[in-house]
């Protein structure tokens, strides 16, 4: 039996020592198919459940009752405030979603949630991971079983950051493997004589294999280690090179030291492998996850500020390089958090567990500088304990995975749990212009 370099590719490049971490990063990069037009998605789930209220803060003096609610965090500066009439603004601090929000590549989710909200971090995550709510809710996630439907292979779906295990588990029984990268930089073979794993030994090792005949044996274990070498060896060559494009042409985005300044670099780099001359490392399937610090149950506006600056300068810089790698047309980003807070501030200065939160979806085909959803009256959140829900996660899943990526609308159902509550489902048939 003959194992060729697709065939190692597609059982589980992952597994070999050095080139992917055992955990479970949460940032899918796919090859473009026929079926999706080339288009890319990016999922970013900010965990800890952020605070929309704050994020998109309503400022006008209709809210007032609401500002009493949050004595030390209501937000009444208009410096990003929305011409539309919709009485919120951005965060002061969010002036390059602003900008984005003007240019039209920026709109907004209202009341975006779970019918039947659950204030456990872990659970609300998993339901948005999996996009399911049965006894399958643990068993895989929406995103992997996208991928798998697409047709990819582990080269063409790649994941980079630090995410939960149920955002790359495959389906049970499913043979799917993701290709999992934890750092970009460490994508090397090292030069190190007293490694086992550095470059020469693993030259060596291949070579030996070749010295004694071994190539295309009728042993399949043989095989599949010769096959191995030589595909990490390409595979290395490819991201290296897709890396130094980046380096050398793209560097458009200006980004922090934040660790979710990395992910969404190391995405950026992933992008320009399909610009240096690989196009099968293209890419319009993945996601990216900014692990933990939006559970502000104390102190939110320092904390919230910090994380809201780095999430605008961030993004912005994401995008940037979108546009240096004439991508952003083809790419759609939305930016999700597990649930909302309640509408009036604690003891503590901060907000605990609600339900209804915002959400952001960002590219050049989004038909920005709209709401989408119900946003919140006055009254509102001046009687009630929490934001409601009225548009379902699912809701917005199934239209990206739609209208966006192109999946037939009977075939949907075969990736997320249908959200048939017609109460939580919005029009979102304008989402996209193109």
């Amino acid at each position: 039996m003959q194992f060729q370099r697709r065939d190692i590719l597609k059982s589980g490049l992952a597994g070999l020592a050095g080139l992917a971490s055992s955990s479970s990063p949460f940032a899918f990069t796919t090859r473009t198919r026929a079926l999706t037009q080339g288009r890319r998605l990016i999922v970013l789930p900010m965990r800890g459940g952020y605070d929309g209220l704050h994020m998109v803060p309503p400022v006008e003096s209709a809210y007032s009752s609401f500002h009493l609610r949050r004595p030390t965090l209501a937000v009444t500066d208009g410096t990003n405030a929305f011409s539309d009439g919709s009485r919120h603004a951005f965060h002061p601090v969010m002036t390059q979603m602003k900008s984005l929000w003007d240019s039209g590549s920026c709109a907004l989710f209202h009341q975006l949630g779970w019918p039947v909200p659950s204030g456990s971090h872990f659970y609300s995550q998993d339901r948005n991971a999996s996009a399911r709510i049965d006894d399958t809710l643990h068993n895989s996630g929406w995103v992997i079983r996208a991928a798998e439907y697409l047709g990819l292979t582990t080269t063409e779906t790649a994941s980079t950051g630090v995410g939960s295990i149920l955002d790359v588990r495959q389906p049970p029984g499913s043979t799917y493997r993701p290709l999992t990268l934890r750092d970009l930089d460490a994508f090397v073979l090292p030069e190190n004589a007293n490694d086992p794993f550095d470059i020469d030994s693993v030259e060596r090792n291949a070579a030996a294999v070749d010295a004694e005949g071994f190539v295309n044996s009728t042993n399949p274990v043989v095989n599949l280690f010769h096959s191995a070498n030589e595909s990490a060896f390409v595979l290395i060559d490819d991201i290296q090179a897709g890396i130094l494009n980046y380096d050398n042409l793209v560097g458009g985005g200006t980004y922090t030291s934040s660790g979710f300044a990395k992910n969404m670099r190391d995405l950026a780099r992933l992008l320009s492998v399909s610009q240096s001359g690989m196009p099968e490392y293209d890419v319009p399937l993945l996601g990216v996850t900014f692990s933990g610090g939006f559970d502000t149950h104390g102190n939110q506006e320092s904390r919230l500020q910090s994380l809201l600056t780095d999430i605008d300068t961030n993004l912005k810089a994401f995008v940037d390089d979108l546009m240096a790698m004439g991508l952003f047309d083809d790419t759609v980003i939305l930016v999700i958090s597990e649930f909302g807070r309640r509408i009036s501030e604690n003891g503590n200065a901060g907000t605990d567990h609600g339900e209804g939160n915002n959400g952001l979806l960002i590219g050049g085909c989004v038909n920005g500088g709209n709401h989408y959803g119900n946003i919140s009256t006055p009254t509102q959140l001046r009687n009630e304990f929490n934001v409601p829900v009225s548009m379902d996660f699912r809701h917005v899943f199934e239209t990206l995975l739609r209208d966006w990526l192109c999946v037939p609308a009977n075939d949907v159902a075969q990736i997320i749990d249908d959200p048939s509550d017609p109460a939580y489902r919005p029009d979102l048939s304008s989402l996209f212009t193109c």
